[in-house]
């Protein structure tokens, strides 16, 4: 059996199951949904400036992280602390969420059965150049981490035409 976490008193111990890197994602009732998921990938469109005019400024890259987390039957109902990031390739955080879960037992469960929790987390960020990023998830306290590179393109938006 899995011990409790040292570094939190009371936490539950649990394993990261899962880290995806999605266009969107929601939970609703404990099943995660997500539409076009597993990307390593993303391109954002960089418009031109107007003539004269100053560079405009960096688009948001708009997506979701989903994850999903098996906890020990033991350890249902404890306080689990969970910490969500990006870095760039030198390691500086460019998001950073900490938070906490608590998973319950379902009315009708199966003991010994380990316990799933879905989290998804809608994420808008300006990318301050194209490149290589990483996405990780980890249980401060527990060795228990996922992480995951991905690459930000970009691409010029086209330019206006004649309209037929």
């Amino acid at each position: 059996m899995p011990e409790t976490c040292p570094a939190v008193p009371g936490a539950a111990v649990a394993e990261i199951d899962l880290l995806l890197l999605c266009d969107h994602a929601e939970v609703v009732n404990g099943k995660l949904y997500v539409l076009g998921g597993g990307w390593t990938q993303t391109v954002r469109i960089i418009a031109p400036p107007a003539a004269g005019a100053p560079a405009t400024e960096l688009p948001p890259t708009q997506f979701a992280i989903a994850v999903s987390l098996l906890i020990d039957w033991e350890e249902a109902g404890g306080v689990l602390p969970v910490r969500i990031g990006i870095e760039d390739q030198a390691g500086h955080a460019l998001l950073a969420v900490t938070g906490q879960l608590t998973a319950g037992r379902p009315p009708t469960p199966t003991p010994g059965l380990a316990l799933r929790s879905t989290l998804a987390m809608p994420v808008a960020l300006v990318f301050p150049h194209p490149g290589v990023y990483r996405a990780r998830v980890d249980i401060p306290g527990q060795e228990s981490s996922r992480t995951t590179h991905f690459e930000v393109l970009d691409q010029p938006a086209p330019l206006p035409g004649p309209v037929n």
